[in-house]
């Protein structure tokens, strides 16, 4: 066989069973679905994230998030185009809940009117056992949001992580 011949085959079998193996584990989306009046699904992100979300009514509506990636950390996202927060301005917030607070708690301004901050993994069960979640900015309320329907969420947003899970596990097998 002529050496520029068996070249290209081994080439050309070095390219098939990857493009093969991209192909037959790409990881399987968790659709999005609604729960107890929470919708919850995977992020299309690198790290592997699950998120539930709310929009509560009023002038302007304001959106909670909460995300957990594969390995358990929960973040929290909250937006309301009328706050005067600013993008990458880092800012000090009291997170009341009915099953737990955390004060001082260090937030970052990701976009105009945005708040986001990453909690300890216990958050997660105090956001699933709570009724409400007051926000403050030095004494000052920033808004007060019923987390009607978190337990159920939150339950749900945990099989989202485990399935994200097992899609990264079966492609680290492979």
């Amino acid at each position: 066989m002529p050496v520029h011949l068996k070249a290209f085959l081994l080439a050309s079998l070095a390219v098939v069973p990857t493009e093969l193996f991209a192909q037959s584990y790409i990881p399987k989306p968790y659709h999005p679905r609604e729960v107890a009046g929470w919708t919850v699904g995977s992020v299309e992100d690198e790290g592997g994230s699950c998120m539930m979300y709310m929009d509560y009514e009023g002038i302007p509506s304001t959106r909670l998030a909460l995300i957990i990636d594969w390995d358990s950390n929960p973040s929290l996202m909250i937006k309301n185009r009328d706050w005067t927060v600013k993008k990458n301005e880092k800012y000090k917030i009291d997170y009341e809940l009915s099953f737990g607070e955390y004060r001082d708690h260090p937030t970052l301004g990701w976009d105009d009117g945005g708040l986001y901050t990453k909690f300890d993994k216990n958050f997660s069960n105090h956001f699933a056992k709570s009724n409400y979640l007051n926000i403050y900015r030095d004494g000052i309320v920033i808004d007060k949001l019923s987390l009607k329907g978190s337990g159920a969420a939150v339950a749900e947003l945990r099989r989202c992580v485990a399935h994200i899970q097992r899609e990264a596990d079966a492609i680290n097998r492979e």
